[in-house]
């Protein structure tokens, strides 16, 4: 008996106004530089690793955007709309909530981030990219057909690989439905630049030590 399919799981590429996203779409000559992933057609929470706030771009690990961070400017998106099993559904969202519960423990990994250029990736435990996130939960719960973790992907081959699953394209304002900031900090600027160096080497520090002990 096939299996009926009665959610959807949101993949969210985006063109970010900030320097480092200016810089991502430079390197890889794609409008996108940024991906998110969401539960709910109307994008009131996305789930990605990025920046906790806005003044500290290293300072940067498990985050739940508000669509806020970008409706304010008017940022393009394009959504890819992927029918799953509410089965398969449940697993994907049982996993983020355990990743909500433990996000501390969940940095950004820099050094994959670096690396783009190369065509490589470092694994290192519970660090991602948005990019990594977002493949290592659709390859983890088969989500999308041929999407594999061990692979190496740049922003645009996940794009090309999505691209049957399109489901809209333009201003996220045209799409999201927020609701306030909810647990996104990304407004609560890091207060003194010490602090900020601080807490930017705090997360390389962090970063380093998993990697030499893998």
């Amino acid at each position: 008996m096939p299996v009926s399919l009665k959610k959807n799981i949101y993949i969210v590429f985006s063109c970010t106004n900030t320097k480092i996203g200016a810089m991502i779409r430079y390197v890889t000559k794609n409008k996108y530089n940024h991906v998110s992933i969401a539960l709910e057609g109307d994008l009131k929470t996305m789930y990605s690793f990025t920046r906790y706030r806005a003044n500290a771009p290293l300072v940067a690990g498990f985050s739940e955007e508000s669509p806020l961070r970008y409706i304010y400017d008017n940022t393009d998106v394009k959504i890819c709309r992927i029918p799953v099993s509410e089965e398969k559904y449940k697993e994907v969202f049982d996993y983020i909530e355990e990743i909500q519960k433990n996000s501390k423990r969940y940095i950004y990994n820099y050094l994959s981030a670096l690396l783009v250029p190369t065509g490589r990736k470092i694994c290192i435990p519970d660090a991602y990219t948005c990019l990594e996130f977002c493949v290592h939960i659709l390859s983890k719960y088969r989500v999308a057909e041929g999407i594999s973790d061990r692979s190496f992907y740049n922003i645009v081959d996940l794009e090309k690989l999505l691209e049957p699953y399109a489901a809209y394209e333009g201003s996220i304002s045209g799409i999201a439905v927020p609701n306030g900031w909810g647990n996104d900090v990304y407004p609560d600027y890091m207060k003194g630049k010490i602090r900020i160096c601080a807490g930017s080497a705090k997360q390389f520090g962090r970063l380093f030590y998993r990697l030499v002990r893998v």
